[in-house]
């Protein structure tokens, strides 16, 4: 009844409206004094403050890491567990504070009506999404010393991927199977006829596998050191050994140039593979079973479907005999060591070396061998001159030179679960560095 026509009921509406407005205004005003309103950009400001302390948080030193006690270290003439590990922290501090300055520094950013624009820094890459994980320092501080070897020590492997255990293979013709923890030598498997080359272990650390240069090949139970099979398949020195990580099969090369794929349970081979023309020094699985790569003195590296026994691939783009060869988690990627002074970092992809790292010795002295270090970004190698050297993966910088050994250092290898890097040498040392 009281409509009075289109035009002026819209009027009533508007005036209506703008009352409402008005009320809830004063009602929600601030009182004198209250907090100011946000500046523009105040939220980007917060998130890479976010950012920041999950960047902090992540800092914290790391429980695998692992040192000698207070009176071993001194007698070594080294920092003790606490000492190594401030150091790692003030490193780590010192790249969070310098993380933070950045952030601080750029959180200017504009607002408008399309959005809030910052300036991109390095933490903007990062994602609050998930918790950050900082890079680990490069281990270059001396663990332990292990000793009870006569002669050189050509090679080693941690005993399933826990850590506590390090299996040793010498010139003395026998394997030790130390603990890390506390250094003390644990087993000593004895039953080679002539030096040990190389050894593998499974995930579990239940097998044990060696090498040796008189061509056999020996299956050990890691929990009471026997030996319950031995295989001699390979006429001359077996140079290489990897076992699958479930522990069902072995690859292993050699002075006669071929590889040899092996099944544990049946102890037949189920794979003889041919194409290198000079003695394998270096085969690997990758992670999930089904690709072998092999490095050969004839400076070629060749990329072997497991179950055909097919080679997929074979890179000759190498300058100096292949002394080793390591393949990344992801499967992309190769490293292989070379006798022309060279690490080399290959994509699997394209058959290309996308990455040269220089700096150790390698040219004459048997096998000198490099493998991928903490999170895959170092890169770590021995070297003629006794020094151990770790670069940085994408820049090729040298990170460190450890002056770690008096001799050849042979073998290097690193574990992730503790921490540790373990080496060997001519000079019958063994020793692990955090």
């Amino acid at each position: 009844k009281d409509w009075v026509g289109i035009e002026s009921s819209r009027e009533r509406l508007a005036e209506w409206c703008r009352q409402f407005i008005s009320t809830n205004k004063l009602h929600l005003s601030r009182p004198t004094g209250g907090p100011p309103e946000p500046p523009p950009g105040r939220l980007i400001h917060m998130l890479r403050q976010a950012v920041a302390y999950q960047i902090e948080s992540s800092s914290g030193t790391g429980s695998g890491s692992k040192a000698a006690n207070g009176e071993e270290a001194k007698e070594e003439g080294i920092p003790a567990a606490g000492t190594a590990t401030r150091t790692r922290t003030t490193i780590r501090d010192s790249h969070t504070s310098t993380m933070a300055k950045t952030t601080a520094k750029t959180t200017t950013s504009k607002a408008n009506n399309a959005g809030i624009k910052g300036k991109q820094t390095r933490t903007s890459r990062l994602s609050l999404l998930s918790d950050y994980s900082c890079c680990r320092v490069a281990p270059h501080k001396r663990h332990r010393k292990y000793t009870g070897h006569t002669l050189d020590v050509k090679t080693l492997s941690f005993v399933g991927t826990s850590g506590q255990f390090l299996a040793t293979g010498s010139s003395d013709m026998s394997i030790r199977i130390w603990d890390t923890e506390s250094g003390e030598c644990k087993s000593v498997l004895g039953g080679h006829v002539s030096k040990i080359w190389a050894i593998s272990s499974d995930d579990s650390g239940a097998k044990l596998l060696s090498g040796s240069a008189n061509g056999t090949v020996k299956i050990w139970n890691a929990k009471d050191g026997k030996c319950f099979d031995s295989h001699n398949f390979h006429r001359r020195a077996v140079y290489s050994v990897d076992l699958k990580r479930s522990g069902s099969h072995y690859a292993s090369g050699g002075f006669d140039a071929k590889v040899r794929i092996v099944d544990v349970s049946s102890s037949k081979v189920v794979s003889e593979l041919s194409r290198h023309t000079g003695l394998v020094s270096s085969v690997v699985f990758n992670k999930r079973g089904g690709l072998v790569v092999s490095g050969s003195r004839d400076c070629s590296i060749c990329l072997w479907d497991s179950t055909s026994g097919s080679c997929i691939r074979s890179i000759n783009k190498n300058l100096g005999e292949i002394t080793s060869v390591d393949i990344s988690q992801n499967e992309l990627y190769i490293l292989s060591s070379s006798k022309d002074n060279c690490v080399r970092l290959w994509d699997i992809r394209m058959g290309k070396c996308v990455k040269k790292y220089t700096g150790s010795q390698n040219t004459w002295k048997n096998f000198v061998k490099s493998c991928f270090g903490p999170e895959e970004s170092v890169i770590v190698s021995g070297s003629e001159d006794g020094n151990v050297l770790l670069w940085d993966r994408h820049t090729a910088d040298l990170l460190h030179k450890i002056n770690a050994h008096h001799d050849i250092v042979y073998t290097v290898k690193w574990n992730p679960a503790c921490e540790l890097l373990a080496s060997c040498a001519h000079d019958g040392s063994v020793r692990t560095w955090c």
